[in-house]
């Protein structure tokens, strides 16, 4: 075996010089061995190929194959750019080499380019400076993100009224109101009534710590917002429902009732709606027809079916009529009911036939030979058709027939039979026919008598072709020898069957194997081979690992496999030719997930930190403050204290730490004493400014003075010497600051807190301020420290004449508390409440109390007589023979041609009961019935006209004798009427005062009134009045 080491590349390789020995020969071999391009190593199994572009930056070392990172790059991949030796990586990085890209917030400083350690206030910022970059750090008495927001605003004192100010946040505060003032500055006086609490249109009266508002008719409660339901008690009658309204209800009637409160039964037999002269009978909402004989019905509106019944016999029609029926017969049948059988066969109708009488009809029984419906037809015996084959000749009861030729027979139906000779030869059919036949041949045979043999190796011409065009039913060539009904094929090579038309399948007994195709020639067949496969039958597996692609570094084993391979990967590698190096920092693979660890969208080694992927291996590098196998501790930066003038604070959501500064220091550890007098300073006069700690100094100039050596002659020159809390004044080589209450210190910077020695009292909470402090006192308490009791009776005045009594933080009107309301002791409305009076009866509201009274209508100690409404009452009395009371309202009786609701329009259609000719009739002033005439007329019946009337009076003024006679004889007969009179009524009085008895109570809409005679109840003057059982008479006098 031949063993050579490759060399890295062709141009460091070398010949090799070998000898090989064999039996009887010698063979001389010159070789080199080297690495193909971008392969290394010792056996070359290590592929590199250099790059400079974003997937990485290096080169490949010559002899190993390593990646070697180009000068300024870094990392696994070597995309790791390596920054300025002098950037600040906490507030910058860099994607190129020796860069320094500043994060937002950050910048260089202007004497060092490309180190990002000087942080940039954030945009706005107004009072403040910058210490993280982006930030903004506000100076004393300001807040807010931009330092905009002043935390002393009551320095301006915007409260008003007396009001205290308290600061509580940044451009915030609020007022502590003194009493009887409310808005953000105590500007408004308490208007209680301002929000209108009052509804429904009550006025609101303000009381300072109250309201009052005085309801409206048909409201209660303290706003006037509850609705009096008026349906308490209900007082609709009959069922009826009541529907509370405003100081009113509605009652919705049953039907069947009408009325304010639902009390009067509706008439349903105004309309008289029963029709065929029925009675109307009036029911509640309903009513009943009492019918005529002979209908039915609701409204006796259908006619009862005499013909319900059939009464019509034998198919007779009835005909319904009132209370009766009519009977049509049908032809043949007579009487009432179309009981009577008519006979219908008169002598000699049917010939010489005999007849049998039907319905309406009759029969004819005829003799043979004979016909129709009087027998006078012969039938015809020729029909239908009877001589099949042949002429008919009619007889009585009988025919002959005359035969065609072919035919025999009574009726020529026999045909004569053509095949008795047996014309028909070679075994053929005959088929008789009409005086003829026809042979059915055997197969083979033709022509009339079956006599001609059938060449069957000629297929005849097709219809209208021309020439030669006989061919054999043989394929393929094959030679056609002919037979009786048949013939024989002789087939060519290759070819069977009857026509030599089917290819002999030499593919039906083959031994092709694995999956090969048989190809079927005319002399054998031929193994087409699938895939992967080789041999005469196909029975060869090639090998095709011999020419396989696996790749070396990766692969292990390769095996062969029908028309394919298979590359079995070392561990660490995967692909069909085991060429992709497994990502062992994939997360998505199963194999890379360590058991028990939680993988993030961050992969393996999470957010802080970076997986480097091996062949079969991986390691997380960390990021900047963690630790770990998996980069899962934080480093604890705060635990070496870096932070040297402030707080240190680990990051919540990045590596590292953070300092919290002290005031008047900045920079990543607070190491930096911020200058003020570099940010701000005050010194005047060319006076030297000396930085301190969050503080200053101004070193003055000869002959100058002030804290910032602002004056020549006095310390306290400038207002700011004591802060503006007290007053300035200059001594031996300084100054004094006398403090105003509530401050204190060498200039008045402190602010005493005077809520220490708990001045505030009552249980009130005390809130420190600038030099001063606030109570917040407690409900009912007032005064600068809570000592003042609120008189809450101040403006209060109590309805009814009662008293006012103060509270703590409320008051209350001394009243008895069942008849009257808080506070202001308003009059309860007891009426509101259910069930206060009976059903009958209507409750009344009174200042502390109430009263049961009558419901509208009634009235008396029990308020069970109903009111008189005829009392008062607008019918025209001449119009009019009665008003009749209806409960709550009355109605009009008009007489005669009047009508309307108090009897005022003439209606000329209706009968005048006087008979007035040319006037109407009306009631006289003593209720007697008389003739009111036109204008041109007079007389009792107004037929005269006045012209006439005066001429007839002059004659009258003379003597005349029948006129004296006629009176002497009107006087006797006028007495004689007396006498008759006074007997008769002496003879009726038991009669008359049984009547009145017996009317001595009259109903009238369910009221039931007395009759009094005494008093003209019974209108006897009246000559259309008469007393009778069924007319009692009762009126009232108008």
């Amino acid at each position: 075996m031949l063993e050579m080491k490759p060399a890295a590349n062709q141009s460091v390789s070398y010949f090799q010089y070998f000898l090989v020995k064999g039996k009887g020969t010698v063979l001389t071999l010159y070789m080199k061995s080297y690495c193909d391009t971008n392969w290394y190593g010792k056996d070359c199994n290590t592929y590199c190929v250099a790059r400079n572009d974003k997937e990485g930056h290096y080169k490949c070392d010559q002899n190993t194959g390593d990646m070697l990172c180009l000068n300024g790059w870094a990392g696994r991949q070597c995309k790791e750019a390596i920054c300025s030796p002098e950037c600040d990586l906490q507030h910058a990085n860099c994607t190129k080499p020796r860069d320094c890209d500043c994060h937002p917030g950050w910048q260089d400083n202007p004497n060092k380019p490309n180190t990002c350690n000087t942080c940039i206030s954030k945009h706005g910022c107004l009072n403040g400076y910058c210490v993280y970059g982006n930030d903004c750090q506000c100076r004393k008495d300001w807040v807010g993100e931009q330092c905009d927001k002043d935390n002393n605003t009551c320095r301006t004192s915007p409260c008003q009224n007396g009001a205290t100010c308290v600061n509580n946040g940044p451009d915030s505060y609020y007022c502590v109101c003194q009493a009887g003032y409310t808005g953000y500055n105590c500007s408004l006086e308490i208007d209680l009534c301002g929000s209108s609490p009052c509804e429904n249109g009550a006025e609101c009266i303000n009381k300072r710590t109250d309201y009052l508002c005085p309801c409206p008719a048909g409201y209660t409660d303290k706003n006037c917002v509850t609705n009096i339901d008026d349906c308490t008690p209900n007082l609709c009658l009959n069922g009826a429902t009541c529907k509370d309204g405003i100081d009113s209800f509605n009652c919705t009637c049953a039907k069947g009732f009408t009325g304010a409160t639902c009390n009067i039964n509706i008439d349903d037999c105004k309309t008289n709606q029963c029709k065929n002269g029925g009675v109307c009978f009036d029911l509640v909402a309903n009513f009943s027809c009492q019918c005529k004989q002979g209908f039915t019905g609701r409204f006796c509106e259908v006619d009862i079916d005499e013909c319900t019944s059939s009464p019509c016999l034998n198919g007779g029609k009835c005909t319904n009529l009132i209370n009766n029926y009519d009977c049509q017969c049908v032809p043949g049948f007579n009487g009432r009911r179309c009981g009577n059988n008519r006979d219908d066969c008169p002598s000699e109708t049917c010939g010489l036939g005999n007849c049998t009488d039907l319905v309406n009809d009759y029969k004819c029984s005829c003799p043979i030979g004979y016909t129709g419906r009087n027998c006078e037809l012969n039938i015809n015996d020729c029909l239908p058709n009877i001589c099949h084959n042949g002429t008919c000749q009619d007889g009585v009861n009988s025919y002959n027939c005359s035969c065609k030729a072919g035919f025999t027979g009574r009726n020529c139906q026999i045909d004569i039979d053509d095949c008795y000779n047996r014309p028909c030869q070679n075994d053929a059919t005959c088929v008789d026919a009409v005086n003829d036949y026809s042979c059915s041949c055997k197969r083979g045979w033709t022509r009339k008598n079956c006599d001609f043999n059938i060449d069957d190796c000629i297929i005849p011409c097709a219809k209208g072709s021309t020439g030669f065009c006989t061919t054999s039913p043989c394929l393929n060539g094959a030679s056609c020898v002919d037979g009786v009904a048949n013939f024989t094929c002789n087939c060519s090579q290759g070819y069977k069957g009857k026509f030599c038309e089917q290819r002999i399948d030499y593919c039906a007994q083959n031994d092709c194997q694995n999956s090969a195709i048989c190809d079927n020639g005319l002399d054998g067949f031929i193994c087409i081979c699938a895939k992967g496969y080789t041999g005469r039958n196909c029975s060869t597996d090639i090998d095709d690992c011999a020419a396989s692609k696996c790749n070396l570094t990766g692969t292990s084993l390769c095996v062969d496999k029908v028309a394919n391979f298979e590359c079995r990967c070392k561990t660490g590698f995967q692909g069909v030719l085991c060429e992709i190096d497994i990502d062992d920092c994939d997360p998505r693979l199963v194999g890379n997930i360590p058991e028990g660890h939680q993988i993030t969208s961050f992969g393996i080694c999470g957010k802080n930190g970076r997986c480097i992927d091996g062949v079969a291996s991986r390691s997380c590098e960390c990021n900047e403050g963690f630790s770990g196998s998996y980069c899962l501790t934080d480093i604890d930066e705060c635990e070496t204290k870096p932070c040297v003038n402030g707080k240190c604070y680990e990051n919540l959501d990045s590596p590292g730490y953070h300092c919290v500064c002290d005031e008047g220091f900045n920079g990543t550890n607070c190491g930096n004493n911020i200058d003020e007098c570099a940010l701000y300073n005050d010194c005047c006069n060319n006076s030297k400014c000396i930085d301190g700690v969050n503080s200053y100094t101004c070193q003055c100039t000869a002959g100058m003075k002030g804290i910032d050596c602002c004056s020549s002659t006095s310390w306290c020159a400038n207002n700011n010497t004591c802060n503006k809390n007290g007053d300035c004044k200059d001594v031996t080589n300084g100054f004094k600051c006398n403090c105003l209450p509530g401050f204190t210190g060498t200039r008045c910077e402190t602010d005493i807190n005077e809520c220490l020695s708990n001045p505030c009292t009552g249980g009130s909470t005390c809130l420190n301020a600038p030099g001063n402090f606030t109570c917040l006192c407690p409900l009912g308490k007032t005064g600068s420290n809570c000592e003042q009791e609120i008189d809450d009776c101040v403006n209060v005045t109590c309805l009814n004449n009662f008293t006012c009594v103060d509270d703590t933080n409320h008051f209350h009107c001394n009243c008895p508390s069942k008849r009257y309301t808080q506070p202001y002791c308003e009059d309860v409305n007891e009426c509101l409440q259910p069930n206060m009076c009976p059903s009958n009866r209507k409750c009344n509201n009174k200042v502390g109390g109430f009263l049961c009274g009558c419901l509208d209508g009634w009235m008396g100690e029990d308020c069970t007589e109903s009111v008189d409404d005829c009392k008062q009452n607008e019918c025209i009395k001449a119009h009019t023979s009665a008003c009749l009371d209806a409960h709550q309202r009355y109605i009009c009786k008009c007489f005669g041609q009047w009508e309307g609701p108090c009897c005022e329009r003439r209606n000329m259609s209706l009968t005048d009961p006087c008979g007035c000719e040319y006037g109407i009739c009306i009631y006289s002033t003593d209720r007697l019935q008389i003739c009111e005439c036109d204008a041109d007329y007079t007389g009792d019946k107004c037929k005269l006209k006045k012209a006439e009337a005066a001429v007839k009076n002059d004659d009258a003024k003379g003597p005349n004798k029948s006129v004296v006679i006629g009176g002497a004889m009107g006087a006797v007969l006028f007495v004689a009427a007396i006498v008759v009179f006074v007997v008769i009524m002496k003879r009726k009085n038991v009669t008359l005062n049984s009547y009145k008895e017996e009317i001595g109570k009259v109903s009238y809409n369910g009221q039931t009134d007395d009759v009094d005679f005494n008093n003209g109840d019974l209108m006897f003057k009246n000559p259309t009045f008469s007393l009778t059982r069924n007319n009692p008479g009762l009126i009232t006098d108008l």
